[in-house]
């Protein structure tokens, strides 16, 4: 009865959303580009004279609720000049002030989240979170990349924020897509510009009609803003990549983007052997570049390969090896455009070493792009790993106003994020959970389930000694970060099948945790998650990466070691799991919890 309930609220939510939605509002603001830099001083108090000239924005509604005005009033006032972008808030807070845990995250009281965006021609966004408890979040921007001053009083707070425009990407002399979030803690009330039903949706962001004051000369194409990072480029320079897709015993995928519209070519040879072999790619404009894709096909299992596109800057791939072997292969999920922790955690030494590094979904929050993707995750993997590395979508990747974007990077071929493959006796079962809520099914879901009947019966799946399960969300009870895409397609595993499965790690949930086989109870450091009791008992563990850390596994012939990291490389758990026989064997034992308890 209460998973019936859930389910109509959820449909009832979204039938409401969608009905908002078709009634969107798309508000707009003059913004005035001054030619001189204005006299500011960063105080968090917006009494200078110049604001008073900014663009002004005001009519802030309700999130999710856009026909209701918010309850109190929220003012916003922007501007620029050639090298800064200038935002003041003015925040009313008749009902007190939430600070906040300090210590917390920005989210815990109070809190602002400011989006800048741009889709004329480019695909970029940033996202700055201002909590008043004194933290931040940032995507695509850090902390040291701007400055801000708050100033609080017991009904009333205010804050101003600069922002260089060199930390923004490349946006059009005219416009610029703007959105705040405000958060009210003891009102219980969020509020928006923008008709957004997700937050990261830049083409439902409002619109800041950028011009000059009358006497400026500034406006015009030589204002616009180009990143410090620009280079200029010649036809043919890679300007992405190269990166893998599809990575098999005997076929690997390169891709790649390059500047201008020509043709890709990627030259290949046996590692150790001197002649390259060459493969025209297949080629798709992409705006002012092109981008390319080639896949490889008979190779050898378990070999190095060295590759270029041109360019001789020789890259390599090792093709994955089905017989049995010890090795060790790392998770890592919710990355959420946070590059500089990504970085960190694939020169970890273990993960470094790991023979694959699954990233499990959510390594952005928005897709507005394949530049979205460049920047939030791909740059990285490229700069950091040569090793093989499978980018899976979680539900964040679902999200924005170009997903599509996602697969033409990392799927040319066919356009699904779901796979199965043997790698060292470890059958490998990688699934597509969705965006967490749709229901009913998708074509593409009943697709996959269909898939994956066939596959969790193939002789393949029932040979390897071990079978380990991966997907953004975890098998778990709605309220602790389950989707009904990821319960339809476990019920589309029979249960002899179910029962072989000796592990499944996810993410989606932002902390640490385990859930023994069978076993209704949840661990975890989180002390408000420690203790909780789900709903759904699969007979294997399902583990949760932590937001700031990953999952190492390594394998040989008799067991899985399993190490959960957290922040700053701390570990939080580790687990062995005994090979099953038959599908039936020991329960997994503990070695280390920290302060779980049982």
């Amino acid at each position: 009865m209460h998973r019936t309930l859930s389910l109509v609220v959820i449909l009832c939510t979204l039938m409401s959303l969608l009905h908002l939605r078709a009634a969107d509002r798309q508000p707009s603001v003059r913004v005035p580009c001054f030619a001189d830099p204005p006299e500011l001083k960063l105080d968090g108090v917006p009494d200078e004279p110049f604001w008073q000239q900014a663009g002004k924005i005001s009519d802030f509604r309700r999130f999710h609720a856009v026909e209701t005005p918010a309850e109190a009033a929220t003012t916003v006032r922007l501007a620029l000049d050639r090298r800064n972008l200038y935002l003041a808030l003015e925040c009313d807070e008749p009902r007190g002030i939430a600070l906040g845990n300090p210590t917390g995250s920005p989210w815990s009281g109070d809190n602002v989240e400011i989006f800048l965006a741009s889709l004329a021609g480019h695909d970029w966004y940033r996202q700055i979170v201002v909590g008043l408890n004194g933290r931040t979040y940032n995507e695509f921007i850090t902390e040291a990349d701007y400055r801000k001053e708050v100033r609080i009083t017991p009904r009333r707070w205010t804050a101003e924020v600069v922002i260089p425009r060199e930390k923004l990407g490349k946006f059009s002399a005219d416009t610029l897509r703007f959105n705040m979030l405000r958060k009210r803690v003891n009102a219980d009330e969020t509020q928006t510009w923008g008709d957004v039903i997700w937050a990261h949706e830049p083409n439902h962001f409002g619109v800041l009609h950028l011009y000059a004051p009358v006497g400026d000369v500034t406006h015009g194409p030589q204002f616009d803003s180009v990143p410090a990072s620009g280079a200029v480029r010649t036809v043919g320079d890679v300007t992405h990549g190269p990166w893998q897709f599809d990575v098999s015993a005997d076929a690997a995928g390169i891709a790649w983007e390059h500047s201008g519209r020509g043709n890709g070519t990627l030259f290949v040879r046996r590692a150790g052997t001197e002649a390259f072999t060459s493969h025209p790619a297949q080629d798709r404009a992409a705006g002012d570049a092109t981008y390319s894709h080639v896949f490889l096909r008979d190779l050898a299992p378990d070999t190095v390969y060295e590759y270029h596109t041109g360019d001789r800057k020789l890259r390599t791939f090792r093709t994955l090896a089905p017989a049995p072997a010890d090795f060790s292969f790392s998770v890592i999920t919710d990355v959420h455009c946070r590059t500089g922790h990504l970085a960190d955690l694939l020169n970890r030494p273990a993960v470094r070493d790991s023979d694959i590094v699954f990233l499990v979904g959510d390594m952005v929050t928005g897709v507005t792009g394949p530049g979205v993707c460049y920047d939030g995750f791909l740059d990285a993997v490229v700069k950091n790993r040569q090793k093989a590395t499978l980018c899976v979508r979680g539900n964040h990747e679902y999200r924005g106003n170009a997903p599509e974007a996602f697969l033409e990077l990392l799927s040319p071929r066919n356009r699904t994020s779901y796979t199965a493959f043997t790698h060292k006796g470890v059958f490998f079962l990688v699934l597509d959970t969705g965006d967490g809520i749709t229901d009913p099914a998708t074509p593409y879901e009943e697709t996959q389930r269909e898939w994956l009947r066939k596959t969790v019966a193939s002789p393949e799946f029932s040979a390897a000694q071990f079978r380990v399960l991966l997907a953004h969300h975890p098998l778990r009870h709605q309220e602790e970060g389950g989707g009904l895409e990821i319960l339809r397609l476990y019920r589309a595993i029979p249960p002899e099948a179910a029962a072989k499965i000796d592990l499944m790690v996810s993410g989606h949930v932002h902390f640490y945790s385990r859930q023994l086989s069978g076993k209704a109870e949840l661990y975890s450091p989180h002390p408000a998650r420690n203790g909780k009791i789900m709903t759904v008992l699969p007979p294997f563990p399902v583990l949760t990466c932590d937001f700031n850390g990953a999952v190492l596994v390594k394998k040989d012939a008799d067991k899985l070691l399993v190490t959960a990291w957290g922040k700053e490389g701390k570990t939080l758990d580790q687990l062995t799991i005994p090979r099953k026989i038959d599908g039936n064997g020991p329960a997994p034992t503990e070695r280390k919890t920290g302060k779980m308890t049982k």
